[in-house]
């Protein structure tokens, strides 16, 4: 695409720096193949966390996050804006969605099927905020995934090889294999509650797959 690296502080702007500062970013173009893969090693299957930085260049497509080889399990942008989390071919679509394509996204994206409330097995956090969805079909208790963690192409910044990139910077990419954690772990609100940045994570656990980007 042919877009300079980004430097993100506070989310983006000096008003908003936490002492924390993102040096860089990579571009990922639609369609292309800019993208990462990586074979794991068998690791949980019932519990991770993804936390990452996305700014957007391009709206309308379908732009993977974060994929497994099956696309069983994922993390994407729709063709509609809203965003998809998916956990062995189950479906939670936001009723957001995220068009601003001048800012970062912070996307955190947790799973945990040990979790005794139904809801909370799969939940998505955007800057912030724990998103709602228009539809919404929960893992069951202690359900394991078809193949994320398990000794297969993961794909990361496409929903697989070559096929729907996610089509802008993608930064500060942290997996957490094994642990559930929320977005505080990963930033904070600021300006009396109305905007959020990143900070510094410490103590992260990130088990036999994790890794951070």
């Amino acid at each position: 695409m042919g877009l300079p690296s980004e430097i993100i502080t506070g989310l983006i702007g000096s008003s908003g720096y936490s002492g924390y500062q993102i040096d860089n970013s990579v571009v990922i173009g639609n369609g292309t193949t800019d993208y990462f893969t990586r074979t794991f090693a068998a690791g949980s299957r019932t519990t991770w966390t993804v936390s990452c930085f996305v700014k957007r260049a391009q709206l309308g497509e379908f732009q993977g996050i974060i994929s497994s080889a099956s696309q069983y399990e994922l993390i994407r942008f729709n063709s509609d804006d809203t965003i998809k989390i998916r956990f062995n071919n189950k479906d939670r679509d936001t009723n957001a969605k995220f068009r601003d394509v001048g800012s970062f996204y912070h996307i955190v994206w947790i799973v945990d099927t040990t979790d005794g409330t139904a809801a909370s097995r799969n939940r998505l956090i955007v800057n912030g905020v724990e998103q709602t969805f228009a539809s919404s079909t929960n893992p069951t208790a202690s359900e394991n995934s078809n193949d994320w963690n398990t000794a297969v192409t993961h794909y990361l910044g496409s929903q697989s090889s070559g096929d729907q990139s996610v089509a802008g910077y993608l930064s500060d990419f942290r997996y957490c294999d094994g642990t559930a954690y929320t977005a505080t772990d990963f930033g904070e609100f600021y300006n009396g509650g109305t905007n959020w940045r990143p900070i510094q994570p410490s103590g992260l656990t990130y088990g036999t797959n994790g890794f951070y980007l």
